[in-house]
């Protein structure tokens, strides 16, 4: 999809390439009424919403109902770019860096920061639904005693290098803060 923050500014640069795109991942590019699942709709206000064309319905909506970015005067070339900032950040950000980056007001940056995670938190695996710790290391053989005396040719050709990950292995640890363990 997109590589980089200047990737995604080109490729949604505007509102209507939004909607389009939201349009085509929703409702594979037909859309549908969120009201009473009819699929055929009428185009109105420019493309920016839609009317059931079912006569039980009739109701007006657009891509955004049901989404974070219903009810939301903030238009989704802010939105866009503001979820792709907040995926970036390992540790997570503040509502006055997201303010800054994306030029809104700390406010509007709280409203759109908690409203993503809530959505987030939402779909989260059961598995692990609380704080979960990780961590990752390379195991090997734990004295470099072994290859004294033998160049680091040598030490390769052994298949052996301390620094080769080779004969190392991955280890992952998971730790679910709600797993309480008794003494």
């Amino acid at each position: 999809m997109v590589k980089n923050l200047k990737d995604l500014m080109k490729k949604f640069g505007d509102e209507a390439k939004c909607r389009e795109f939201l349009i085509q991942q929703r409702w594979n590019g037909q859309p549908e009424c969120p009201y009473c699942g009819h699929k055929k709709a009428y185009n109105i206000e420019n493309g920016k919403r839609f009317k059931c064309a079912n006569s039980a319905c009739y109701k007006k909506y657009s891509v955004t109902v049901g989404t974070v970015f219903e009810a939301s005067n903030i238009p989704l070339t802010t939105w866009f770019p503001a979820m792709y900032i907040i995926a970036a950040h390992k540790k997570g950000i503040s509502s006055v860096q997201l303010a800054k980056d994306l030029g809104v007001t700390q406010k509007t940056a709280w409203f759109m920061l908690h409203r993503i995670r809530e959505r987030l938190k939402a779909d989260n695996s059961p598995l692990l639904g609380s704080i979960v710790e990780s961590d990752e290391t390379y195991m090997a053989r734990k004295f470099a005693s072994d290859y004294k005396g033998l160049t680091p040719a040598q030490v390769e050709a052994l298949g052996k290098n301390k620094f080769s990950t080779k004969n190392k292995g991955a280890v992952l640890g998971l730790a679910d803060r709600r797993i309480r363990r008794s003494l």
